[in-house]
């Protein structure tokens, strides 16, 4: 854990300096070809940065800051767009860095309204909300620790759950110190998503609305101004929206490799252009109704909810088990308990200057890195026993069919060998009686 530490704060200085260099390259060079080739090599080394750690807490939310959100707000600043871009005057560096790499976006909050939203609650939703939600995961959050016993499918629900609940909880937390103490304004992430109505209303309003913000102009914008050119205003959309897809979806295979760091199986890009051209469709309906007719919002919800769950159940989750998220999880906190303890422990020198607790922190990282691996394979007989089911029957046959093919073989041996036995016998005797004289009497 502590050279994870360690790592860590290379990692961002690293990108600081990078980030620094950029700044001063806005500064001397204007917007364009010329820009994105002085600031290409940042980002390729921005993409490298986040393999250099490999713990969940640190590595998982590093790689989509970096990776991700500051990469593409980087190629917005090349051409002069995107929030990074601020003329006739540019941003400050402290304001360019957290702007470029974190997800804010920069807004004066007035004491009055800071106020307000305080007695309210935390970020804009009502203290009722969260507390539901404090609930449903202080109920799922057990139920998910006797996963054993519980049949897989129902621990990838509960996991959903649990992702979604413990994401919104911990932001509406930061959200609300950044507006009281920092009198900024994060970006909105959820909007309540189980209440859409159509797989738009999911994706554009509703969900991780950070990466939308980021996509649609870096991605769908510039798409749909060529598509517009090419097949007419109208349908210009469905090839934005599929592009905008497919973009996620390599961008989600890209950070669960930085956490897991296993070879992509490319359910995640085949997930996100799944939606991608459902939504599309999706467009294409609206359009030819016009409006006209619309199904029950109670009809449009569940079904938006069930496709939505459905997919995520059969392509994206089981990505998530893939990349071991739940493994590296209690790995990443066992290290730190036993940095902890590490930590607490004092140094204690012998008359020869040796320290006398040296084996207990090493017997402290002898038990976490055993832990590690008892519940790594505990996670992956887990995953195998899904499949055993199915094989069983398999594998019967299988032997069912070596079985009578290993007596057939055995059959033909012994009627070659007794074929073999009795003309050697019939040899031998023949020899014999050739030998034996004719008396005659």
């Amino acid at each position: 854990m502590e050279g994870e530490i360690k790592n860590f704060i290379m990692v961002w200085a690293s990108a600081l300096l990078l980030l620094w260099y950029c700044h001063m390259v806005g500064k001397i060079i204007s917007k364009g070809v010329i820009r994105f080739f002085a600031i290409l090599p940042v980002i390729l080394f921005l993409f490298y940065l986040p393999l250099n750690l490999f713990t969940i807490w640190l590595g998982g939310p590093t790689s989509f800051f970096l990776a991700w959100l500051a990469n593409f707000k980087l190629l917005l600043f090349a051409f002069g767009q995107g929030p990074l871009s601020t003329s006739p005057v540019p941003l400050s560096l402290p304001y360019f860095i957290s702007l470029a790499c974190l997800p804010i976006k920069f807004q004066q909050v007035p004491q009055k309204s800071v106020d307000k939203e305080v007695s309210k609650g935390s970020g804009h939703k009502s203290p009722l909300n969260h507390g539901l939600k404090i609930v449903v995961l202080a109920i799922s959050a057990p139920i998910y620790l006797q996963k054993d016993h519980i049949h897989p499918k129902m621990v990838l629900l509960l996991y959903c759950v649990y992702l979604y609940i413990g994401l919104e909880l911990v932001l509406a937390v930061v959200a609300a110190f950044a507006r009281v103490y920092l009198r900024l304004e994060l970006e909105p992430q959820f909007h309540e998503p189980y209440l859409a109505t159509s797989l738009q209303d999911f994706w554009g309003r509703r969900w991780n609305l950070m990466v939308t913000s980021i996509l649609h102009p870096t991605v769908y914008n510039p798409v749909m101004s060529i598509s517009s050119r090419l097949i007419g205003r109208k349908w210009a959309a469905l090839p934005g929206v599929l592009a905008s897809f497919l973009v996620s979806g390599i961008m989600h295979e890209i950070i669960f490799y930085y956490i897991g760091r296993k070879k992509p199986t490319w359910e995640l890009t085949c997930f996100f252009f799944l939606h991608g051209i459902s939504l599309a469709i999706e467009i294409v309906i609206k359009k030819a109704f016009n409006g006209k007719w619309q199904l029950a919002t109670v009809v449009s919800r569940l079904l938006t909810l069930a496709f939505v769950v459905a997919t995520a159940m059969w392509l994206f989750m089981p990505q998530v088990l893939y990349a071991d998220f739940d493994v590296k999880k209690s790995a990443a906190a066992a290290a730190l308990v036993a940095f902890k303890d590490q930590a607490n422990l004092p140094v204690k020198l012998d008359e020869f200057g040796r320290d006398i607790n040296l084996q207990k922190h090493m017997d402290m990282e002898k038990r976490a890195q055993a832990r590690q691996r008892r519940k790594t394979r505990f996670d992956s007989k887990r995953l195998s026993c899904m499949e055993v089911d199915s094989s069983d029957e398999k594998i019967k046959g299988e032997l069912s069919t070596d079985e009578s093919e290993s007596d057939s073989e055995k059959n033909d041996v012994y009627q070659s060998t007794r074929d073999l036995l009795l003309r050697t016998v019939e040899e031998i005797f023949s020899d014999a009686s050739s030998n034996i004289p004719n008396f005659q009497w």
